[in-house]
């Protein structure tokens, strides 16, 4: 499990200063991007494009609330991976929200699918996810 914070800024929110839908997707990215920067994983000779992905949303997010996104590993497969996230607004202790996103690595040059890096694979693996983490992670908050 991977956790990240972060707060709900101008640029996150719609004309009403609540979160616009697509902006759910972005904090989510942006937690990716620190769990991937975390190891500092070496991405040269691969790409991770975006396959799949679905959000719910279950409670209002507004401008300059504070935000924990937990983040694990849903699914490894032999290309691809899906990453969850759980959103939860820090002064609520609420989830407000959830993503799963799709990866599948594909070789830079080629544009075909490659098996997961070994290193990557490894990493990934320290962060899956139990059946029964999203119950355990909801009653702890």
């Amino acid at each position: 499990m991977f956790e990240y914070r972060t707060q709900i800024r101008m640029k996150n929110t719609d004309a009403t200063g609540h979160l616009f839908f697509s902006e759910q997707f972005n904090l989510a990215l942006e937690a990716f991007e620190e769990f991937l920067f975390n190891r500092a994983m070496d991405l040269d000779q691969m790409e991770m494009p975006i396959v799949h992905a679905e959000a719910d949303y279950k409670k209002p997010l507004q401008l300059r609330d504070s935000l924990k996104i937990t983040l694990g590993i849903k699914h490894l497969g032999n290309a691809s991976f899906s990453v969850s996230y759980l959103l939860f607004n820090l002064k609520t202790q609420e989830e407000v929200g959830s993503v799963i996103i799709v990866h599948v690595c594909i070789d830079s040059m080629t544009k075909k699918s490659i098996p997961l890096p070994l290193k990557l694979r490894e990493y990934l693996e320290r962060h899956l996810w139990e059946k029964d983490f999203l119950n355990a992670a909801l009653e702890e908050e």
